[in-house]
């Protein structure tokens, strides 16, 4: 296991109560586990969240058809 220290990255409101951020330095296929600290505008600090992300995994590849 390799063991990577990522940049602070800022999750931008999308409605909801839905939160996302763009990341497009995972390069390599694998899973990647990626742990969120939430902040609120009062300091108030939630419990980190563990997520667990998959890059990459099994390609289909169909025939071509032409007609």
């Amino acid at each position: 296991m390799v063991k990577e220290t990522l940049p602070a990255l800022y999750l931008q409101d999308q409605g909801n109560s839905n939160w996302a951020v763009t990341y497009p330095a995972f390069t390599e296929s694998g899973n990647y586990r990626l742990v969120v600290y939430a902040e609120d505008n009062d300091g108030l600090q939630a419990r980190p969240r563990e997520l667990t992300i998959t890059i990459g995994g099994a390609k289909v590849y169909l025939p071509v058809i032409v007609k």
